[in-house]
C-alpha cells in the first residue's frame, strides 16, 4: 500500500456522503506502493516529487504522519465521513462506469439509496475489503491539477490493510492516476523503497519523466491480457552465488492465456516463485549456506545468523538486465535478531500459483521506474532512506 507523508492533495469539490452499500469485487488499484501484509509493521511512506524533480508543498504536522490530507472548506476529513458533501458521484449511465464495467468484467452495483450511483465493493491485502462510490472531482497535486479525476469514495473498511489515507491506484487500469492524467505525466513514474531498518522509513515517489535517473538499464515491461492490470517483466533465470539454477523455463514463462509470468509488485512483501522454480533457488541457497534450517513463519530456509557471511548473492536476470541483490534484500532476520532467513517464498496455492512475484523487500535501495508509455521498466540503485 501507499502511505503518503503529508501532502496537499486538494479536491477541488467537496467530499462525497456515506451510502454503506456492499458491492462486488473489483480490480481498482492494481498495483500499490510500499507494504503492509505478511507481517511488516507498517507500510513505506513514500516522498512524492513532482514532474519537475522538486518536492510537493507538504502540509504540517499531523497526528498521523503518513496521511495524505484530503483539503475542502477548510476540512481534513477521511472520505466518505460524511462531514462535507458536493462531490459528483458518478451515475450508472456515466462513461466512466461504462468504463469500470469493461475492466471489472461485470457491472457496477446500483445503489438502493440514491438511484443510479456506480458503487464497488474490493477486496485488499487478503484480509481486508471496502465498499466506495465512485466519485469524480478535480485532483490538484502542487501546481498540477487533474480536472474530472475518478476516484473511489470509502464508505466503509473491515480488516487493518486499507491504511486511513486511502490508497493510490498506479497500475494499468483506466481509473488509475497514470491512465486518468493523460499526457500530464508522459506515462511515467518512478518510487524508492527504503531500507526495512531506515530509522524514518522515508522513500520517494516521481511523477513524469524529468528527474528519473539518466544511467539506468532498462527491460521490456509487458502486457497479460489475463492480468491486464499488473506489470510483468521478462525473467529469464536466478543466479545464486555463481551457480545458474537450472530452472524450467516453461515455468517462468510468460503466457497470455494463464496469466503465468513475472510481476513486479510492492504491494507484496517477499518474492514468491511458483512451487518448482522456488525450490530449485532454496535447495541451491541450502547448499552454499551452513545449515541445519528451520522454518518461521513463512521462511524455511532459516539458520543461525552468525552464519550471515556465507549466504550467497541472488542475482535475477531479465531481458537486458541482470539485477543482483544485496544482503538486506535477500535475507530477514528474526525479532530476535539470532535467525537470519532467506526471504523468498513458494507461490500460494490460489489464483496466484502461476505467478512469480518480485516484491518490495527485494526492492529495497532502488529506484524502480515504469515507462509506461514506451513499455520499460527501469531499475538502478539509489539510497532511499
Amino acid at each position: 500500500m501507499l502511505a503518503l507523508q503529508p501532502l496537499k492533495i486538494r479536491l477541488v469539490g467537496r467530499q462525497c456522503d456515506r451510502d454503506g452499500v456492499q458491492g462486488p469485487g473489483a480490480d481498482l488499484i492494481p498495483i500499490h506502493l510500499a507494504s503492509g501484509q505478511e507481517g511488516r509493521q507498517g507500510p513505506h511512506r513514500l516522498r512524492p516529487e513532482r514532474a519537475q524533480h522538486r518536492k510537493l508543498h507538504r502540509a504540517g504536522q499531523n497526528r498521523d504522519p503518513g496521511a495524505a490530507h484530503v483539503h475542502g472548506a477548510g476540512h481534513q476529513q477521511r472520505c466518505g465521513l460524511g462531514a462535507l458533501r458536493g462531490v459528483r458521484r458518478v451515475r450508472s449511465h456515466d462513461v466512466l462506469a461504462q468504463r469500470l464495467d469493461e475492466f471489472r468484467g461485470r457491472r457496477v452495483l446500483r445503489a438502493r439509496v440514491h438511484p443510479g450511483e456506480c458503487l464497488f465493493n474490493q477486496s485488499y491485502g487478503g484480509d481486508s475489503t471496502f465498499s466506495a462510490t465512485l466519485s469524480r472531482d478535480t485532483l490538484s497535486l502542487a501546481s498540477d491539477a487533474i480536472p474530472n479525476f475518478a476516484f473511489g469514495c470509502i464508505n466503509s473498511v473491515s480488516g487493518k490493510s486499507v491504511p486511513p489515507q486511502g490508497l493510490l491506484g498506479l497500475g494499468r487500469g483506466p481509473m488509475s492516476l497514470l491512465a486518468q492524467s493523460g499526457s500530464l505525466y508522459a506515462g511515467v513514474f518512478s518510487y524508492c523503497l527504503p531500507s526495512f531498518k531506515s530509522y524514518y522509513f522515508s522513500g520517494s515517489l516521481k511523477l513524469g519523466p524529468l528527474g528519473q535517473p539518466s544511467s539506468i538499464k532498462y527491460t521490456p515491461l509487458l502486457k497479460n491480457p489475463h492480468r491486464p492490470s499488473l506489470y510483468y517483466v521478462n525473467l529469464t533465470g536466478v543466479t545464486i552465488g555463481k551457480v545458474l539454477v537450472p530452472l524450467p523455463q516453461q515455468l517462468l514463462a510468460f503466457d497470455p492465456l494463464t496469466g503465468a509470468g513475472t510481476i513486479i509488485d510492492s504491494g507484496t512483501v517477499i518474492t514468491r516463485f511458483v512451487e518448482h522454480v522456488y525450490a530449485a533457488i532454496r535447495d541451491e541457497f541450502r547448499a552454499q549456506v551452513k545449515g541445519p534450517f528451520s522454518s518461521l513463519g513463512a521462511f524455511d530456509t532459516c539458520f543461525a545468523a552468525t552464519h550471515e557471511d556465507l549466504a550467497p548473492a541472488v542475482k535475477f536476470h531479465f531481458t537486458n538486465l541482470d539485477l543482483t541483490l544485496p544482503v538486506e534484500n535477500t535475507l530477514i532476520h528474526s525479532s530476535a535478531g539470532s535467525l537470519a532467513c532467506l526471504a523468498m517464498a513458494a507461490a500460494p496455492n490460489n489464483v496466484n500459483s502461476v505467478v512469480n512475484v518480485i516484491a518490495n523487500l527485494q526492492q529495497q535501495n532502488l529506484r524502480i521506474v515504469f515507462d509506461v508509455a514506451n513499455s520499460r521498466l527501469g531499475i538502478s540503485r539509489e539510497l532511499c532512506n
